[in-house]
């Protein structure tokens, strides 16, 4: 099923200490706090470095670490409230560990303020990169099918993770789960917060929904060369052409609103007849409508140059219009560790 994590009987999952992993990484004061995720993916995909994925876990003071039987399990300090909130964080396209600061400085004040914060590495990108590529390069040339391939491998990536915290806290901590990603990140937590009943609220920055207008109407054209432009195959009327059924399948598939869905749509004969189905599946725009709108909070830059206004207004309109911050700048991390903007989000995942 897509977007839709089969749970396993047996998990293997390793949590492992930093040792040095994030002084090397020139996060020395996040040594203490840290610790390192490794699980097979959802989703095989033949490379052995993007099938296991890396995940770093970081608990606040609250919680305490206790070895039992080889394994960590994690716990509640006496005096702590039982519901220990996790922050799931989801970086960009072509992220590289040289440029992960604003993740940390909000991982940082995130920790300080008690909350756990599972930072992810999407599926080909940092430690996930194939050999011999650069991270997030394996989507540049992505056709249709293959960014699906992505969008549906990181969504139940990240379902399996929520999975596996949930064995890893002991009976007595009940963990709640929040997903906040950036860019790309953002678009993924998009999709996720649709199909992820464990999400309780989502905050989603610097990104869109459509990929006609993403595409056409922004420089993400520059930099993804596959999904809409393959030789003398698609241009760019053709593409408007393609997208202009997109509201119709939304509001056949709204009529619907199957609990879960395949590929093929084979099910849904009104839905199967797309012949551009498997494009819309991995748009956040086509889900949008699943997501309560008092639940989505989304932060924007003016001035983005990777995700049009329109873009970001279409799927703001698709969520049923929740709360949405326009801020004077440009698309980049700097948003993440925007003092401002990590206030509004504690707020948002602090208000019941």
């Amino acid at each position: 099923m897509l977007y839709r994590y089969e749970e396993e009987k047996n998990i293997d999952f390793k949590i492992l200490e930093p040792e040095g992993y994030f002084k090397k990484n020139r996060q020395k004061i996040l040594e203490n706090s840290g610790y390192i995720i490794l699980y097979d993916s959802a989703i095989k995909t033949g490379d052995i470095r993007n099938d296991v994925v890396h995940a770093e876990f970081f608990i606040p003071e609250n919680i305490r670490p206790v070895e039992t039987g080889g394994k960590i399990v994690f716990s509640k300090q006496a005096g702590s409230l039982t519901n220990q909130k996790i922050i799931i964080l989801l970086h960009g396209f072509n992220s590289t560990q040289g440029w992960l600061h604003n993740f940390y400085y909000f991982i940082k004040k995130a920790v300080n303020n008690n909350y756990a914060v599972l930072f992810m590495n999407l599926p080909y990108h940092l430690n996930r990169t194939p050999e011999g590529e650069q991270s997030g390069q394996r989507l540049i040339k992505s056709r249709d099918t293959e960014l699906l391939e992505f969008f549906d491998q990181s969504v139940k990536d990240i379902q399996k993770a929520i999975f596996i915290l949930k064995k890893s806290f002991d009976d007595s901590t009940c963990p709640g789960f929040y997903i906040c990603g950036l860019s790309l990140g953002g678009m993924v937590a998009a999709v996720t917060s649709a199909w992820e009943p464990e999400i309780k609220k989502s905050i989603l920055m610097e990104c869109g929904g459509n990929w006609d207008d993403i595409y056409w109407n922004s420089f993400v054209r520059l930099i993804l060369r596959g999904t809409f432009i393959d030789k003398d195959k698609i241009k760019r009327k053709q593409a408007a052409d393609f997208y202009s059924v997109h509201p119709s399948f939304i509001e056949e598939l709204r009529k619907i609103n199957p609990s879960q869905i395949e590929v093929s749509l084979s099910e849904f004969p009104g839905l199967s007849v797309y012949p551009q189905k498997t494009m819309f599946l991995s748009d956040p725009l086509t889900f949008a409508y699943r997501a309560k709108p008092e639940n989505i909070l989304m932060v924007n830059a003016k001035y983005d140059i990777l995700f049009c206004r329109s873009s970001t207004e279409k799927l703001w309109d698709g969520f049923g219009k929740p709360e949405i911050i326009w801020l004077n700048g440009f698309h980049g991390t700097g948003m993440i560790a925007n003092k401002f903007v990590i206030k509004k989000v504690f707020d948002f995942i602090g208000n019941p």
